[in-house]
């Protein structure tokens, strides 16, 4: 149906907006801010959203929102940063776009999972692939990194048909907010494949995670 066309291109156009907001905050060396606080208003959104259109959830629920947003800040390195508002903007309207990306997702795909999904992948691969003539970037791989986008393709494609799939099933606000859990996984992955230190912040905020994950699917 047209709707989940509709809902599914705008769901790759705010991803791939949220995407080149976040490197180029990440590129002017707002790497410290825009981590935690992009993946903060990310998670935030669905959860404001779902309040208005579902109503408030029980209050173990929302007890393990809260801990799963202090978890994101923690473990994405939020603690002890100094926020100053010239560096806040970019990664505040990259949030935005990311969490209005799980809601459009979420409403694209109430009738067919697959054609939202394919109307998001095109979508924001032509957005992006526009973005780059537009500002001169190298848009074309290398030839060793082939192997690496596919692979990094096939599992943002699963994760988000996860994603919108657990919605369907459930409330929007529990699944963005599980689905916003991520730099745990990431932070986990580092440390076993590429050897990178775990920090003792991040590793209260991968525990408090674990303890965000028990109350919201209580």
């Amino acid at each position: 149906p047209f709707s989940d066309w509709l809902g599914g291109g705008a769901a790759g156009l705010c991803g791939g907006i949220g995407l080149a907001l976040l490197y180029r905050a990440l590129a002017t060396g707002q790497m410290s801010v825009a981590a935690p606080v992009s993946a903060l208003v990310a998670a935030s959104l669905p959860v404001f959203v779902s309040a208005v259109s579902d109503g408030l959830p029980r209050l173990v629920t929302l007890a393990g929102f809260g801990l799963a947003l202090t978890a994101v800040w923690l473990i994405s390195g939020g603690i002890g940063i100094e926020l100053k508002v010239s560096h806040l903007y970019l990664p505040v309207i990259a949030g935005l776009t990311f969490g209005a990306f799980f809601i459009f997702l979420h409403y694209g795909s109430s009738t067919s999972i697959f054609w939202t999904l394919a109307a998001t992948r095109i979508t924001s691969i032509s957005g992006l692939l526009v973005y780059c003539l537009i500002t001169g970037e190298d848009w074309i791989p290398t030839r060793d990194s082939w192997g690496w986008i596919a692979l990094s393709s096939v599992l943002d494609a699963a994760g988000n048909t996860f994603y919108a799939l657990s919605a369907r099933m459930g409330r929007m606000d529990v699944a963005a907010v599980l689905g916003s859990l991520y730099p745990g996984s990431t932070v986990l992955l580092a440390w076993f494949i590429l050897k990178e230190r775990i920090s003792r912040v991040q590793t209260v905020g991968i525990l408090i995670a674990l303890a965000a994950i028990v109350l919201i699917t209580l």
